[in-house]
C-alpha cells in the first residue's frame, strides 16, 4: 500500500463528538451528513460514528446526500431535531462547502467538520488534518512518481498533527457561548471576517458614496468642486520680471 491519506486513520469519531459535546452539554441527538458513495469509506466511517455515539449515549440520525442533493440531506436531518451536526470527511465535501455551511447555518446546527478551510468559509469547529499540508505532499508524492520511484517503494504517508480551529464569529452568531477549556486547546481561532470580505466591503460602501455624491451633484445639492482654472484668484500675483 502507498499513497497519501488525506485524513488520518479512522474518522476521529469519538474526539469530534466530545467536542460537539463541549459546544452543546446537553445534546442527546447528534446527526451525521454522509455520502451515497461505499467506495469512498463512507461504510467505514459510519460504523466508527455510531460505535462512537453508542459510547457516549447519543442518538445519531442520518442524512445521506445522494446525487448532490445537501438541501434534501438536511430537510431529512433536521425532521429529528438535532442538537448538533457531524459532517464526514470526503473531499465533494470540501468542494461544496458552502453549500453544507449555509444549509447548518439556515437550521441553526452547530457543526463541526474535518479540515480547517471549512471554518475558514464560514463553518463553526474543524478537528483533524491540514488540507494545505495533505496537498503539498499529494505534490510531493507525483512528483517522485513522475521522476521516476516505485510507487511501491514509496511509504504511506498521514497526517502526524491534528488541528482544532474555531470560528468565533459563527458561535455567536449561532448564540453560543464556548467554554474557555475549549479555547484554549484551539490551534487557531477566527474572529474576524475574512481580509477579502473586508475589503469588498471598503470597496462598496466608498463606491456607494462616490455614487451618493454625484446624485447629489447632479441635483444641485452639491456643489461640484470647481477646476484649478475656474479657481477665482486671490490676492494680486506678483510680476516675476518686477523689481
Amino acid at each position: 500500500m502507498t499513497g497519501v491519506l488525506i485524513a488520518p486513520e479512522g474518522t476521529l469519531a469519538p474526539k469530534k463528538l466530545e467536542l460537539l459535546k463541549e459546544v452543546v452539554p446537553r445534546a442527546t441527538r447528534i446527526a451525521l451528513l454522509t455520502l451515497d458513495d461505499p467506495r469512498a469509506g463512507t461504510e467505514q466511517q459510519i460504523r466508527e460514528i455510531k460505535q462512537a455515539a453508542a459510547s457516549l449515549g447519543v442518538e445519531l440520525p442520518m442524512g445521506v446526500v445522494k446525487d448532490g442533493d445537501y438541501a434534501a440531506a438536511l430537510v431529512t436531518l433536521a425532521a429529528a431535531r438535532p442538537a448538533a451536526l457531524f459532517v464526514g470527511a470526503s473531499s465533494l465535501f470540501l468542494r461544496d462547502r458552502k453549500i453544507i455551511i449555509d444549509l447548518a447555518a439556515k437550521y441553526r446546527l452547530p457543526a463541526i467538520y474535518e479540515w480547517p478551510m471549512f471554518v475558514k468559509s464560514g463553518g463553526l469547529m474543524s478537528y483533524g488534518a491540514n488540507e494545505s499540508e495533505t496537498y503539498r505532499e499529494v505534490a510531493v508524492y507525483l512528483d517522485r512518481v513522475l521522476k521516476g520511484a516505485n510507487p511501491g517503494d514509496i511509504p504511506v504517508w498521514q497526517p502526524n498533527k491534528l488541528y482544532l480551529v474555531i470560528n468565533l464569529r459563527t458561535a455567536k452568531t449561532l448564540g453560543l457561548t464556548l467554554p474557555a477549556s475549549l479555547l484554549v486547546r484551539a490551534d487557531e481561532v477566527i474572529q474576524s471576517r475574512p481580509a477579502i470580505l473586508r475589503f469588498w466591503r471598503v470597496q462598496r460602501r466608498s463606491a456607494s458614496v462616490r455614487f451618493s455624491n454625484t446624485r447629489r451633484a447632479a441635483t444641485g445639492r452639491l456643489k461640484p468642486p470647481t477646476r484649478s482654472s475656474e479657481r477665482p484668484k486671490t490676492g494680486h500675483t506678483k510680476d516675476p520680471y518686477q523689481r
